[in-house]
């Protein structure tokens, strides 16, 4: 909540924003919530999109929903990482034997 209200306050020209000002009340508009969408983006490595920013009008809801965005971003690198250590640990021949079977054997093979 902090990291946003400082990049709200910074972008807005603002100096004092609580958790539950609204964004567009504040003078926020789309030009401005794309730019706060891309610092957002790269500050905490996710994909929001404007209908989030359009949904999530508070610090406090858009908090919500980049816990939220992070939250499932993690439980797929772990399903991943889980995956990986399964495929890691299959034979070259168990490998090939299950690629057959699903039709993704390169040719020759």
């Amino acid at each position: 909540e902090q990291t946003i209200t400082e990049q709200w306050q910074t972008l807005l020209g603002i100096d004092k924003i609580g958790i539950h000002d609204n964004f567009f009340d504040l003078g926020g508009n789309s030009l401005v919530a794309v730019q706060l969408i891309s610092q957002m983006n790269e500050m905490f490595r996710i994909e929001l999109t404007l209908d989030t920013i359009f949904n999530a009008t508070t610090v406090a809801e858009l908090a919500e929903s980049i816990n939220q965005l992070r939250g499932s971003v993690q439980d797929d690198s772990e399903k991943i990482a889980q995956k990986l250590a399964l495929v890691e640990g299959l034979s070259d021949e168990k490998i090939r034997e299950l690629l057959a079977e699903q039709g993704d054997l390169p040719e020759g093979e």
